[in-house]
């Protein structure tokens, strides 16, 4: 398979201050590693969906619409954190999840673009977003960066059949719409993209955060990012990442 041509997404800055839409090309590929990353990443949800992490999907129930797949719902699930130095629980396990992310970003969604797997057992969704602000900075998704962002799930056409893996409850991004993303990395199996949760998705409007939760980590719908910015500093600086 061949690598992705990155060199589609050039003219992408200038662009954005017209306000135009970016779209992947239809024919947008997966480099071998990253897409054994991706594989790799989703290889459970695909047997907790597929039945089998060899199903094909043109072979998978159908959906009222016709189109053939599956839909997963399982929850990503942390260790309970010990509180420690930390006014409660909920500071702590947000210390654990700022510890564990490669980076946390604040980040407008440019494109998108689902990808069958292949084996054609699972479909990942790869968004191209634009880096406006961080809470943990990371060398390679600094502001104004463009990085690129891998989800559970998507809709493809393959053999002139629709094919759809979904992430039962899953919020997606809009296109043009600016997001609190906390990504990572497989430390196993490298790639040029991050992982974003599948769970959440955390708008953010006029500088502030909507969790459709009502909350996130130890966070309300509706703070400051300039709040969630000094209480971030602060819970990293009483403990550092690793104690």
């Amino acid at each position: 398979m061949e690598p992705f041509n990155k060199r589609a997404f050039v003219i992408v800055a200038s662009l954005l201050a017209c306000g135009a839409q970016i779209l992947y090309p239809q024919a947008v590929t997966l480099s071998s590693q990253d897409m054994q990353s991706a594989e790799v990443r989703y290889h459970d949800l695909a047997i907790v969906g597929g039945r089998g992490h060899s199903v094909d999907l043109h072979s998978a129930d159908t959906f009222p619409d016709g189109a053939r797949g599956y839909s997963v719902g399982t929850l990503e699930e942390h260790d309970l954190t010990p509180i420690g130095p930390f006014k409660n629980e909920a500071e702590a396990q947000f210390h654990d999840l700022y510890c564990r992310a490669a980076t946390i970003v604040i980040a407008r969604e440019v494109s998108a673009q689902s990808i069958l797997s292949t084996k054609n057992d699972m479909i990942f969704t790869l968004f191209q977003f634009l880096v406006t602000d961080t809470l943990k900075p990371s060398p390679d998704a600094s502001i104004g960066a463009q990085i690129e962002v891998m989800r559970f799930g998507g809709e493809v056409t393959d053999n002139g059949e629709l094919l759809r893996v979904q992430y039962a409850g899953q919020v997606p991004f809009t296109s043009g719409k600016t997001y609190l993303l906390v990504l990572n990395r497989d430390a196993q199996n490298s790639s040029s993209h991050f992982f974003g949760s599948n769970r959440e998705t955390i708008p953010v409007k006029n500088g502030r955060i909507y969790p459709p939760s009502g909350s996130w980590a130890t966070f309300v719908s509706g703070e400051l990012l300039t709040s969630i910015h000094e209480r971030t500093n602060e819970m990293s600086a009483t403990a550092a990442c690793g104690n």
